[in-house]
């Protein structure tokens, strides 16, 4: 019997403090080629120094996106829900569709989130407690 790759999913959920308060998208893991193609594209959709250009690169970035969801909480203005799609993730705002690539990428690439404010990891480095003091203006000294 061979070996099967386990299903790994990714849970975004954004921040309260920023525009995409609230949302929240379920996504299969990225494969190796997906990764590459969302991150040279996102970086192209960035640095196009036209819109024209932007426009250009942003089919890729659409095509992976949706093809990677399993679930959001998008809704209408009415509450209705908007079930993911290629034609719905292709309605999203460049702003928006390359925020939440971006995250995915970093959640597939395994970066760890940032320690909290009150970390107690440890005693601080010793480089902190060291006596300083001022250099002489001559360097012979």
């Amino acid at each position: 019997m061979g070996f099967v790759m386990p299903d790994t999913t990714y849970r975004l959920v954004f921040d309260q403090d920023t525009d995409l308060a609230g949302f929240e998208v379920r996504l299969r893991a990225l494969s190796v080629d997906d990764l590459l193609t969302l991150a040279q594209t996102v970086a192209g959709v960035e640095d196009a120094v036209s819109e024209v250009d932007q426009i250009r690169q942003v089919a890729p970035v659409v095509d992976v996106l949706a093809a990677g969801i399993l679930s959001w909480n998008m809704q209408t203005e009415a509450g209705e829900p908007i079930p993911p799609s290629r034609h719905a993730v292709g309605r999203l705002t460049i702003a928006v569709l390359t925020r939440v690539a971006r995250e995915w990428m970093t959640a597939a690439a395994g970066v760890p989130a940032p320690l909290g404010g009150s970390s107690t990891s440890g005693p601080p480095a010793p480089e902190a407690s060291l006596p300083m003091e001022a250099l002489s203006g001559n360097p012979s000294s």
